[in-house]
């Protein structure tokens, strides 16, 4: 064969094979269509080839239209229909059971009395028991009367209708929960060929309004999942506000009192007040923090960082309150010539929640908070964090409820220790997210320890690994800067307005965002403008977006930065996207702040 004959070939070939299909295809459908429009002319007597064809191809007709339907509504209109269209029925109605009420309800009807356009405005509603259609759900089985004069069940509806059939509606399991009913007025109208399609179609009708009520509950139920989410979500944010806001003004004033040199007296008095002032900050952020990772919404933020200045840190935070308490702390971290890629934050969150536990539940002696390298690769490792306290020891029995949210060792009126036990289940959720295992040995009386461990890719070197960076000092690095503060809250300018002073800020105040756009618009000189969220008059998103709405390059380049005690991952997310630079959370660390002014100052 030449290649010129060859795609003529395969293009006749295509032809032939698509024509075959199409009248293949056509003609099952025509045939359907004409057994059903014939099937009114059958006699009651069955048995006979041509029946048996047509009761297939109704079945099949029925089938292929049922299975394109999938809400109730569409289910039952669906049969309602095609039983008036294509049985020469003269009506269909479909009742569903009311298990309180004990009656069936009319959900589907569809002939002369209503149209097909119309729905179910004033739905009868049928006794269980009662009439011809409630005695076949009582019974499970079929009624077919060929005059329902004879019967004395028949309940009058209109005296032309002469005939009735109804069939159960009954699940695979063998539950009836409806009827589908017809009536006519032509005495022995229904056939043996209607109660075996009518049948077939009921069970089909039953396996379709079984799936479709459980996707409608599954709808309803996830509808009702994310109201409840939205609304604790709502109500987490608007407390987180309130909350908030009277602890930055705690917090920051005991923070501006102990940096003014106090008397020896005093200072006894600030610290355990700004210890407590964080400790209540900390249970405010452990209950943000369980909601966010119960719902999945809190993500990793990876960057290189050095373990050694980690532990300095955290020696640092504790020193004061393990000494108060006669506690020795042993920091020895791992001696690694490299960095690590991974969620500082979360691991110093996990580190600062079992150190806290630990000095808490210790009386005398030491806590060791120890690290180690395992599974070492060219690329990556897996640090071992342990926390080991000779403290009161912790039950076999209690070991491994510890990390389920609420529990806490010595619950109850009489407990000792403070705390909602939610900080040991949130270490578990932040060990899980980041892809290690949390775990702990303990014996009653004699100590804990606490481990837990997180794969990291390595970072660059480490130039001098023996040095740990020294706390950053503020010194003159802002001196000159041009700062307006967007706040409404008198504490939290004064205290903004102390710390700016110190750092030689130029500091300008405007108590709401008309305000602030007002003062903008006038002077175009500021460096940097702190926006509070929550304001009267014009809040700090739409004060944004009037901002960067202004024309000129000034309005689009100078800084924004939010600070809010809405810490939501909503919030941060619609600041960034209007145009704010960064977001600081309140109560703020005088440290960060100064760091942000200072990115941003630097930079321009």
């Amino acid at each position: 064969m030449s290649q010129e004959i060859v795609p003529w070939f395969i293009t006749v070939l295509s032809l032939l094979l698509w024509m075959i299909t199409f009248f293949y295809f056509r003609k099952s459908r025509v045939s359907a269509r004409m057994a059903l429009n014939k099937m009114s002319s059958y006699s009651k007597t069955s048995g006979s080839q041509s029946e048996k064809e047509v009761t297939q191809d109704s079945i099949i007709y029925f089938a292929s239209s049922l299975f394109r339907q999938n809400t109730i509504e569409d289910i039952l209109w669906d049969i309602c229909i095609n039983c008036v269209d294509k049985l020469d029925f003269v009506d269909c109605v479909i009742y569903l059971v009311d298990e309180e009420k004990k009656v069936l309800v009319q959900k589907a009807a569809f002939g002369p009395k209503n149209d097909r356009n119309e729905r179910i405005v004033d739905p009868i509603e049928i006794p269980i028991g009662s009439g011809i259609v409630g005695s076949a759900f009582k019974n499970g089985k079929v009624e077919l009367i060929e005059d329902v004069r004879l019967d004395s069940r028949y309940i009058l509806d209109d005296e032309q209708r002469l005939s009735e059939l109804s069939v159960p509606i009954i699940t695979p399991e063998g539950k009836t929960i409806g009827i589908i009913d017809s009536e006519h007025p032509e005495v022995g109208f229904f056939t043996n060929l209607h109660v075996t399609v009518l049948s077939t179609i009921a069970s089909i009708c039953a396996i379709k309004l079984v799936r479709a009520q459980a996707d409608k509950d599954l709808l309803i139920a996830k509808e009702k999942a994310e109201e409840a989410t939205r609304i604790k979500s709502q109500f987490l944010s608007t407390m987180s506000h309130e909350i908030r806001n009277p602890l930055n003004a705690v917090i920051g004033m005991s923070h501006l009192l102990m940096d003014e040199n106090p008397s020896a007296a005093q200072l006894e008095h600030i610290r355990p007040l700004h210890l407590s002032s964080k400790h209540l900050l900390s249970l405010v952020n452990d209950i943000l923090d369980y909601s966010k990772l119960e719902v999945g919404k809190v993500d990793l933020d990876y960057s290189e960082f050095n373990l050694a200045n980690v532990f300095e840190e955290l020696k640092q935070n504790f020193l004061f309150l393990s000494s108060k308490k006669g506690v020795t702390l042993n920091f020895d971290p791992v001696d690694t010539e490299f960095s690590l890629i991974g969620d500082v934050l979360r691991v110093n969150q996990i580190l600062n929640n079992l150190i806290g536990n630990a000095i808490k539940f210790t009386d005398s002696g030491s806590i060791q908070i120890l690290a180690s390298l395992e599974n070492e690769s060219s690329s990556h490792c897996t640090v071992v964090f342990k926390v080991v306290d000779t403290g009161i020891g912790i039950e076999d029995s209690d070991q491994e409820k510890i990390f389920s949210q609420f529990e806490q060792l010595g619950s109850g009126k009489t407990r000792k220790y403070e705390g909602a036990g939610l900080g040991l289940s949130i270490c578990k959720k932040l060990v899980d997210l980041q892809g290690g295992r949390i775990g702990v040995n303990s014996k009653l009386g004699e100590g804990s320890e606490f481990w837990f461990e997180i794969p990291f890719e390595k970072g660059s070197p480490i130039k001098n690994n023996s040095s740990v960076e020294p706390r950053k000092e503020f010194g003159d690095a802002l001196k000159g800067m041009k700062v307006l503060l967007v706040e409404d809250h008198l504490i939290n300018q004064k205290i903004v307005s102390k710390l700016t002073q110190k750092w030689k800020v130029d500091l300008a105040i405007a108590e709401n965002g008309s305000e602030a756009l007002d003062t903008v618009l006038k002077n175009r000189d500021f460096d940097l403008i702190l926006m509070d969220l929550h304001m009267p008059i014009v809040g700090g998103v739409e004060a944004t977006k009037l901002i960067r709405s202004q024309e000129g390059d000034y309005f689009q380049r100078v800084p924004i930065i939010a600070l809010t005690a809405d810490v939501s991952a909503d919030v941060k997310e619609e600041t960034l996207s209007i145009g704010m630079n960064d977001f600081i959370t309140k109560p703020f660390d005088p440290v960060k702040l100064f760091e942000v002014l200072k990115k941003f100052y630097s930079a321009a």
